[in-house]
């Protein structure tokens, strides 16, 4: 069954304290295009079937931003998101190299973004198509706008 994935419950991208399966099927999956799937429950990206090493902040970027296709997240507001209060960081170096292993991991192109988009001088969104998969490795669908 496909859903919008802006029906997404947020149980989707929560564990609850349950450790998911190591692979990465524990559950409804995102698919983003270009053969990339999200299992948000595992926490794993995988391109064509094959799971793609994705460090802990590119991960949580990405999470942030397809929940929300469209919508430019300010600069400020990811910093906020992804180190906790109290963390000292370089903000600008930090975020920035956050998102750069971001595109890596997707194969994304600041010049020709599939996936991130850097919106000058405010933020950063999500570009890409999403469909809510029920089985792992099912991305077809109905495209949708989250």
């Amino acid at each position: 069954m496909m859903r919008s994935p802006s029906a997404v419950p947020e149980s989707l991208w929560e564990r609850g304290g349950v450790r998911p399966p190591p692979v990465g099927l524990a559950g409804p999956r995102l698919s983003l295009g270009r053969g990339y799937e999200i299992d948000a429950l595992a926490e794993v990206l995988v391109s064509n079937g094959q799971r793609v090493p994705i460090q802990q902040q590119a991960w949580k970027l990405l999470t942030i931003l397809v929940r929300e296709p469209g919508r430019v997240f300010p600069r400020e507001s990811l910093y906020e998101r992804l180190w906790p209060a109290g963390t000292f960081v370089d903000f600008e170096h930090g975020l920035n190299t956050v998102v750069r292993k971001l595109r890596r991991a997707l194969g994304d192109s600041p010049a020709h973004p599939s996936f991130i988009e850097t919106v000058p001088r405010r933020g950063y969104r999500f570009v890409g198509s999403a469909v809510v998969t029920d089985a792992p490795g099912c991305g077809s669908g109905q495209d949708s706008d989250v």
